[in-house]
């Protein structure tokens, strides 16, 4: 457990609240260090600060949560408290340095990472991304369509989905730029666009080829 205080007029005020680490879910994350999950939720407490959420993943590909830290804003500061309370922990607990660490799209804590793991490869979370090219892109495609009254996606939207998810999956550079060019040829501008000016910009930690020369 960590936490940092401050005063004002005098007065003790909490700024950074309380860091958990749960024993049983350290034992697990030391066997399983390679990878470490990074993730703040939101409004789940009356202090409306956020929750950073530490998780490891097993050999078997369960998620382990191994820690939590409320923050009270996500600006770096915040977050190099988070991540030197975690640094701290790796060595008191002779624990291996992860080899990976995912979080979603978090400017001030990537930038964070980058101060107190600079040699750990940081990938964005393609969950995250997904469903965020799935909110804003829709709206350049036609209407879902009724299938035993049922809404599904329209046939083009839902190409268009799978194609960006292959272009992720691009295993080559060639490759990678071919699946690009078809999609800009074939899809609306606007969609295409927003994937491009949006995610790829941080293609070396989201497209397989990239993420795989440093593996």
């Amino acid at each position: 457990q960590n936490a940092r205080t401050g005063h004002i007029g005098g007065a003790l005020m909490l700024v950074y609240t309380v860091a958990f680490i749960d024993p049983t879910a350290l034992a697990l994350w030391k066997q399983h260090p390679d990878v470490l999950l990074l993730d703040c939720t939101y409004k789940t407490n009356r202090f409306n600060m956020a929750l950073l959420n530490i998780c490891a993943i097993t050999g078997a590909n369960m998620v382990v949560q191994v820690g939590l830290a409320f923050i009270r804003q996500e600006r770096e500061a915040d977050y190099n408290w988070a991540l030197e309370f975690l640094r701290g922990l790796i060595a008191k607990e002779s624990i291996q340095e992860p080899l990976s660490i995912v979080t979603d799209r978090e400017i001030a804590l990537i930038k964070a990472l980058r101060t107190h793991f600079p040699s750990s490869q940081h990938l964005l979370c393609r969950w995250h991304v997904n469903m965020n090219v799935l909110a804003k892109t829709k709206k350049f495609f036609p209407a879902p369509i009724l299938v035993n009254n049922r809404p599904i996606r329209h046939p083009q939207f839902q190409e268009f989905l799978t194609s960006w998810n292959v272009l992720l999956a691009s295993p080559t550079v060639p490759i990678y730029n071919q699946r690009l060019a078809e999609m800009q040829a074939k899809y609306p501008t606007s969609a295409v666009k927003y994937c491009t000016d949006t995610w790829l910009i941080w293609k070396e930690n989201l497209v397989a080829t990239y993420i795989d020369q440093y593996c």
